[in-house]
């Protein structure tokens, strides 16, 4: 199973999802990276590279900048590496990969599951094409 990992809150890359990512890519497991532009903390996409974990940069992502650009990337970041589950942490980063999903839908399976971390991300405008049932979207409370 190859897992790509949502790094990013809101506001940039956090420690929290770094050393989870870290973590799992010590136990063994195949994982990739999605970071945005900007850290909250100096040295945390860094610490990703020296752990050996492939990255995707999505410049603007903790700014809702370049919807269909990150869509487009998302896509080809997929299929190009085999990805078949996701998570996400956000209702933006579960809006883009909702739509990289539908687009992805006869090609090629991919699992979504969504952490969230607030009820402040529960906004019905960002998860309009997410909170359909037909998306079989597994949501995770944390």
């Amino acid at each position: 199973m190859k897992i790509l990992l949502f790094t990013d809150c809101s506001v940039g890359v956090i420690g929290y999802h770094v050393d989870h990512a870290i973590a799992l890519k010590k136990a063994g497991v195949d994982i990739f990276a999605v970071v945005s532009s900007k850290e909250l903390e100096p040295g945390l996409i860094q610490s990703m590279r020296e752990a050996g974990i492939p990255m995707i940069l999505l410049s603007g992502l903790e700014r809702h900048k370049n919807m269909w650009k990150h869509i487009f990337a998302l896509s080809s970041y997929i299929q190009n590496n085999e990805i078949n589950y996701v998570h996400v942490q956000t209702n933006w980063q579960l809006m883009l990969i909702s739509v990289v999903r539908f687009f992805l839908l006869f090609r090629k399976r991919l699992s979504i599951t969504y952490t969230i971390h607030a009820y402040r991300h529960n906004d019905p405008k960002k998860v309009f094409f997410c909170t359909r049932n037909y998306w079989n979207i597994i949501v995770l409370v944390g």
